[in-house]
């Protein structure tokens, strides 16, 4: 690798690093703010606030519902030794056959 090609990665890779010290500075900035605006609205109107509570909670037991249902429905690994287990041992690796060459670390 040339002196430019390593300056150049090593340029890249200190801009990774500020982008993310930017990204998580903005973030936090974002959070408070929004903490702010719901403590104006929880103190300016009360009404409102609970309204907004009562329907973010229904939203959110509705995504947990949806996930668990969805998880539920998923398909389970077969078991070992079950007829039509297409799972082959190769010293510490799991190979399956409907996802190729993959292996998976057992």
């Amino acid at each position: 690798m040339s002196t430019i090609e390593e300056e150049i990665a090593a340029v890249k890779v200190s801009a990774q690093k500020k982008l993310r010290r930017l990204r998580e500075r903005e973030r936090k900035e974002q959070l408070a703010l929004d903490l702010r605006v719901v403590e104006l609205l929880r103190k300016r109107n009360p009404g409102a606030y609970e309204e907004l509570r009562v329907q973010a909670r229904a939203q959110i037991g509705a995504q947990a519902a949806v996930r668990a249902e969805r998880a539920r429905r998923a398909p389970r690994s077969p078991v070992v030794g079950e007829p039509g287990d297409s799972t082959v041992y190769v010293e510490s690796f799991a190979i399956h056959s409907e996802q190729g060459a993959a292996g998976a670390l057992r």
